[in-house]
């Protein structure tokens, strides 16, 4: 009896850690994906205003 209860513990523990470093990597993972997508979009205006600024360089 006492084994089952054992059992059923190292069961639920297992159960609830798992889910939950599933939901926290999910997590991880949106935030990291929302991150990047913000950083490429980012990096795109600056790389579109530098490269106005070449070309007003050069119709100089």
């Amino acid at each position: 009896m006492e084994k089952d209860a054992r059992f059923y513990q190292g069961a639920l523990a297992l159960s609830v850690t798992f889910i939950l470093g599933f939901t926290c990597g999910y997590q991880f993972k949106t935030w990291r994906l929302e991150y990047l997508k913000s950083k490429r979009e980012r990096l795109a205006a600056k790389l579109q205003a530098t490269q106005r600024e070449i070309d007003m360089m050069k119709s100089i």
